[in-house]
Parts: structure tokens; C-alpha cells; sequence
């Protein structure tokens, strides 16, 4: 019984001295990036998919208590998704009105 107990932190010290990177992480990241290289073929559906994994991912990274690394990518991931939505959303606007008043006062 008290060889099990003093196993257990030497496990926990093993993972934090080798932490991993976030997989989730990553793929907010790549899917935001996506999603603004590709905004023309893949309208929004990118930047929702890396908000959703970044999201994900920070809070599977404060849980694992420094097993695993990459909240500055899911950061980054989060910031770029939702800017690229914001910057969409405005874009589709403009072209809305511009196409209204193209047709309407013609």
C-alpha cells in the first residue's frame, strides 16, 4: 500500500517533465489558418472548426496541470478564427449592400 502511494507522484513528475503538445491544439491553428487562405472555397466553416478545437483544447490544457503544452497555438488559433469571421461577416455585408444598390437603382 504505501509502495503504490509513492509510485504515484514519480508518475505525475514523468509527465510533466516530458510535456506533449496539444493535438487540438495544432488543429485550431491549421483549420484557422485554413479557413483564411481558403475563405473564398470554404466559406466560415474552418474558422468555426478551429474556434471549436481551440476552445477544446485550452481547457484540456489547464486540466492537464503542464502535461501538455500549446495554449499560445490554441490562443493563436481562437484569435485568427474569430477575427477571420469578423473580417468575413463585414466583407459579406459590403457585398450585400453593393449588389443591393447595384440592382435597385439601375
Amino acid at each position: 500500500m504505501g509502495l503504490h502511494l509513492m509510485n504515484k507522484p514519480k508518475i505525475i513528475e514523468d509527465r510533466a517533465a516530458n510535456p506533449t503538445t496539444n493535438v487540438l491544439a495544432v488543429i485550431s491553428f491549421v483549420l484557422s489558418l485554413l479557413g483564411v487562405l481558403a475563405n473564398f472555397l470554404i466559406p466560415l466553416l474552418p474558422q468555426i472548426a478551429g474556434i471549436i478545437c481551440g476552445h477544446i483544447a485550452r481547457s484540456q490544457i489547464r486540466r492537464s496541470e503542464g502535461s501538455q503544452l500549446g495554449a499560445g497555438m490554441a490562443l493563436a488559433g481562437l484569435i485568427i478564427g474569430y477575427l477571420s469571421i469578423v473580417f468575413t461577416l463585414i466583407w459579406y455585408i459590403f457585398l450585400g449592400v453593393g449588389l443591393f444598390t447595384l440592382f435597385t437603382f439601375s
